[in-house]
């Protein structure tokens, strides 16, 4: 039942999408592995509800998506969520709450150190939780030495003192610790059972033409589901959401599936070696993923940009194609198509 469910709501998605864009171009999607289980990672990531199901129109395995738990819990989602198998996601952002009082640092003070005003510490902060000054300040806190004075993992960085701690009035926010365990075990379970799962790297949607930094979750789930599994081989395959104007009636998206990426049993044993050897481990997958999106993604500051690096012509229809590195064919004479070298 549930598979014809997970069917139905593709083809649904799909009349959706062909009424609504103009075109919707799949480019090598022969580079998916026919068999082995596969963890799709997927930039820029537009649309938490529509780039999952540009996948599952154009892949050609059903797969499990990850969603933030919070989107995963409202009436109208949970149904579709479930018939497909979704695997909800604590995001940390999510827990975010307003924390009492104001901070300040001390001058001359050790930088470990964060001072507070009228804070409550020891009730609302907690070893390993963040603390947000701004979208980008975050500090993780390694010991709640009072209700006034925490103890941090880094070093405060001039910028927060001169920017954001120069007075005794910043405000902040208090972000929980997340246990992820429930959902490696998810996650272990799907790939052991050969199935796929799709995850967005960039850890939240945006409307940027090239990618955010990523995040290393994709790369964990890889290493330590082979780890915990020595039969299972894993194949992260990178795919490149990539539209054009996609906010507007009858636009396009060209969907590009890059070249499947194989985790050598040698990086799982330094991953289960532990300490540095794992960061090395991580950190080289994380590299690996993100060459491959950049190879199936067009990065630009701009849309102007992508129009001057004749990637799409000024009609909005796409010219160039990531995959190939050669242009398409075009019947407009006031095109000029030209090479594209890197």
């Amino acid at each position: 039942m549930a598979i014809d469910a997970y069917w139905g709501i593709v083809n649904a998605f799909r009349l959706i999408t062909d009424i609504f864009f103009r075109e919707i171009r799949v480019s090598c999607e022969n580079n998916v592995p026919k068999e082995a289980p596969c963890i799709f990672i997927v930039a820029p990531h537009a649309n938490q509800f529509v780039d999952p199901g540009m996948v599952a129109i154009s892949s050609p395995h059903r797969f499990a998506p990850l969603m933030a738990q919070s989107s995963f819990k409202m009436n109208i989602i949970r149904p579709t969520a479930r018939a497909v198998k979704t695997i909800p996601v604590i995001r940390p952002q999510d827990l975010a709450t307003k924390g009492d009082g104001t901070l300040f640092y001390k001058k001359d003070d050790d930088l470990l150190n964060l001072h507070g005003k009228d804070t409550h510490f020891t009730q609302q902060v907690g070893p390993c939780d963040l603390i947000v000054l701004s979208k980008t300040t975050k500090i993780e806190v390694v010991e709640v030495v009072s209700d006034t004075q925490l103890k941090l993992k880094t070093q405060l960085s001039e910028e927060a003192i001169q920017h954001q701690l120069h007075e005794d009035d910043t405000t902040y926010k208090v972000i929980s610790h997340v246990d992820q365990s429930v959902l490696y075990e998810k996650v272990h379970e799907r790939l052991d059972q050969g199935e796929c799962i799709v995850i967005f790297p960039e850890g939240g949607s945006h409307d940027r033409t090239e990618m955010l930094p990523l995040k290393a979750g994709f790369a964990i789930m890889a290493l330590s589901a082979m780890a915990e599994n020595e039969n299972l081989d894993v194949k992260i395959v990178p795919v490149g959401l990539n539209y054009f104007h996609p906010h507007r009636f009858r636009s396009r998206v060209v969907v590009s599936y890059g070249m499947p990426i194989s985790v050598p049993r040698e990086m799982v044993e330094s991953y289960k070696a532990g300490g540095p050897a794992k960061r090395e481990a991580i950190s080289k997958l994380l590299d690996e993923g993100y060459n491959g999106l950049k190879i199936v993604t067009v990065n630009a500051p701009k849309y102007e940009t992508m129009l001057m690096d004749n990637i799409y012509n000024e009609q909005g229809e796409i010219v160039y194609d990531p995959m190939e590195d050669v242009l398409t064919q075009d019947d407009d004479p006031n095109v000029v198509l030209e090479t594209i070298t890197s």
